[in-house]
Order: structure tokens, then sequence, then C-alpha cells
């Protein structure tokens, strides 16, 4: 994953430089790398509610008359470990996102705040296993996810160059979530189970930092 984002951005840099010195052609496109986000993401019991991601995303933006329409892809995944005294826990969390909006620019000067909006569509798995350090009780979950909603955001862009900008981005993620899976439980003293897991519902994301973006134009 982070070879294709070098080589993506490599070829970007190329082509934001050659448009840049460039008399005649003036910017319309955007290319977008989400270099950091903190994502509310529950991977395991006991864990950080928030954590961090890096690499994770990119984002097209191609500008209509001031208003920029865009798209966007990322991927995320999260391993996690927790270890006490009595209860050993581990996560494995993977999730791919993806996203068609707007996007609105204030001020046409160097700190440009803006306003933009999404329609997502995300899929994921997550997996999950509770095991005791004496070894009498163990429990593991699958499960797959699929969701689609709206994505509200507030951001503001840094013009550094005629080329080059960076923009730290917050958002709000308003889903509607289905999920399906299998839980295992087993104890020395009761027959093992499997429970299916069917469920659907709302859910509301809040990302503070949902993107720290570095964005070629060209």
């Amino acid at each position: 994953m982070k070879r294709i984002f070098f080589l993506l951005f490599g070829f970007s840099v190329v082509i934001s430089v050659a448009g840049q010195y460039s008399d005649i052609l003036i910017p319309q496109n955007e290319v977008s790398f989400n270099l950091f986000s903190i994502k509310k993401r529950q991977v395991v019991d006991g864990g950080p509610q928030y954590y961090p991601y890096f690499f994770q995303g990119i984002s097209y933006r191609r500008k209509i008359r001031g208003n920029l329409i865009r798209f966007n892809f990322s991927y995320f995944q999260k391993l996690d470990e927790v270890n006490t005294a009595l209860m050993e826990s581990q996560g494995n969390f993977t999730e791919i996102q993806f996203g068609v909006g707007y996007q609105r620019n204030f001020l046409e000067k160097m700190v440009q705040p803006y306003v933009a909006g999404d329609l997502i569509i995300l899929g994921g798995r997550h997996e999950k296993e509770n095991e005791t350090i004496a070894g009498d009780f163990f429990e593991k979950i699958e499960s797959r996810h699929f969701g689609i909603g709206i994505a509200p955001a507030v951001g503001v862009r840094l013009q550094a160059t005629r080329a080059l900008s960076f923009s730290l981005e917050s958002s709000v993620q308003l889903l509607m979530l289905w999920e399906s899976g299998t839980r295992f439980h087993w104890e020395p003293t009761v027959v093992p189970e499997y429970i299916n897991i069917n469920d659907s519902g709302f859910e509301a994301r809040l990302n503070p930092v949902s993107a720290v973006f570095i964005t070629l134009e060209f």
C-alpha cells in the first residue's frame, strides 16, 4: 500500500511542477494524499477510543467554476493487542471506504476555509479473540459490515504555492450499517456455542482529524 502511495505521489509531483511553470495551463485538477488521520475505531475491549492512521487515503478533485467535485478512497487497518494479568485480547479491523461529494472553498487567499459533503459507501471486516491466561475461557468473533451514508466536513487549506497546498479536515459520518458474522464461546463447564451475528442500525462517527492532506494541482 505504501509503495503505491509513494509511486502516485512522485507521479503527481512531476505533473504539478510542469503545470506550475506553464503560462498557458491553469490548474483544474487536484490530487490529495491523506498523510494522517485520527478516527474512532474500537477494536478490542479496553483499547483506546480513537486511533491514528498514516498514509491511508487518496482524493481526486475537479474544479468547476470555483466549486470542486471530489472522489475519495481510503483503506484502514488496525491490529491491536491488549494483555492484562487475567486476559489476552487481540483484534484486527480493516475497512475500505469510497466517497463522492462536493467541496466549496472560501477566500481566495493563502488560508482558505472550506466546507464539504460526501456520499460514502464502506465495507470491512472485524476479528477479535479473548482468552484468559488460565485457559478456562475463549471467545472469538468474526464479522463483516457494510454501510452507506453521508459525511459533512469542515476544513482549512493553506496554499503554499500555485501547485502545492496543505489541508486539515474534520468530519462526521452519519451511517446506516449492516453487520453479519459469528461468535464462538467456550468454557470448560458449558457446551461450546456458536451465535450468529445479524444486526443493523444507525451510527454517527465523529472524526476530529479525518484528514491531513497534501494536495498537488495541475
